[in-house]
């Protein structure tokens, strides 16, 4: 083998077919954005809070709950949320108030939504009231959905708002 041969060129030619096909197959495989992360903080005092939260495709619920509430004739809500990432869906009582008059409403960045049963008087200690359904439309930004306290309550069979309940919302965090 003479000094020649050793230093003969490589032929690289192919390294930029190689780099393309790269930036393809991560293009392909990297631009599926993750569902958020939700989170939530249950504190103990809280009487009306988002237990769990669950995304499947396209859609978020909430599972609302309520906890030390006795008596209860109806409960109203007014959450509030980030019409960029969440469109209001649905709000479903929960089996356990029988045949509820329930009602809800939407503005942006709103959900109004009560339930009254007749003749009351239900008790609930950390167990769900009702389910709120949201379509997600974005996940790459955090949302806070919160409950306005000033629009938010308990009434008890007394026809009475129950006094000093608090509450706890839940936050999607973006992966």
């Amino acid at each position: 083998m003479t000094h020649g041969n050793l230093q003969k060129k490589m032929d690289f030619s192919f390294l930029p077919w190689l780099l393309g096909l790269s930036f393809v197959l991560a293009a392909c495989g990297g631009s599926k954005v993750k569902n958020p992360e939700i989170l939530l903080e249950i504190p103990p005092d809280a009487g009306l809070y988002v237990l769990r939260g669950e995304i499947q495709e396209n859609r978020l619920t909430l599972t609302l709950a309520a906890r030390r509430l006795t008596g209860i004739h109806g409960i109203a809500l007014r959450l509030s949320f980030d019409p960029r990432a969440l469109g209001p869906a649905g709000f479903e009582p929960d089996p356990a108030w029988g045949a509820p008059h329930t009602a809800s409403a939407t503005r942006e960045g709103v959900l109004i939504a009560g339930i009254a049963a007749n003749p009351g008087g239900f008790s609930f200690d950390d167990t769900p009231v009702a389910w709120v359904h949201f379509r997600l439309l974005r996940r790459d930004i955090p949302v806070e959905i919160q409950f306005d306290a000033a629009h938010t309550g308990a009434v008890g069979s007394d026809g009475q708002r129950v006094s000093g309940l608090q509450f706890s919302g839940a936050r999607l965090r973006p992966r």
